[in-house]
């Protein structure tokens, strides 16, 4: 039979805190601001204000998200990939995790990075890719995805995604957020 592929989620980042680390959390805000396509949450916990805004830059073809603290340190946390397909390869070096796999049932190949960039603080590319973060001031997270499909009949296969996501992840990186922020509106 014909080989369609798999309607699912392309994957998913997890940011992980310390267990109990937000436990005192309140104030807790959600938005999503259709004007500037941008969603975010605030909250407080133990005096420290924390504040996250994501956004999707299509011209630039990433997914921007970031962190911020309102006392220096204050964030640390885990990033990590996961995949809904069996047999995806995850690392983490130069503090970029990637996500690498082939779908079993028609060979196409799919790729995610994301780049963690912190402002203070530390970072540690773990051998189980995953991305450690210590004791940033703010934190960005700039992610792009991509696969080898193309429209051409017969075998709908192009250029293996590897060099067009890396091309996007280094050239948003030298944008930087404003830029990027800018871009997305």
């Amino acid at each position: 039979g014909t080989a369609f592929g798999y309607y699912q989620n392309f994957g998913e980042v997890a940011i992980q805190f310390e267990e109990g680390s937000m436990a005192n959390a309140e104030g807790y805000e959600r938005y999503l601001d259709l004007r500037t396509a941008t969603a975010g949450v605030s909250f407080e916990n133990d005096g420290v204000t924390y504040t996250r805004e994501y956004f999707a830059d299509y011209p630039d073809h990433v997914m921007v998200f970031k962190f911020d603290a309102s006392e220096a340190g204050a964030l640390s946390f885990d990033v990590s990939m996961t995949s809904a397909h069996e047999g995806a390869s995850f690392t983490a070096a130069d503090n970029i995790i990637t996500m690498r796999g082939t779908l079993s049932d028609n060979g196409m190949i799919y790729e995610s990075q994301i780049k963690v960039i912190p402002s203070g603080g530390s970072m540690t590319d773990n051998d189980d890719g995953t991305i450690s973060v210590a004791d940033a001031d703010s934190v960005v997270m700039i992610m792009s995805a991509g696969t080898d499909y193309a429209n051409v009949y017969p075998d709908y296969r192009g250029e293996d995604p590897h060099g067009a996501v890396t091309s996007y992840i280094e050239e948003a990186v030298s944008k930087g957020y404003d830029t990027l922020r800018e871009n997305q509106l």
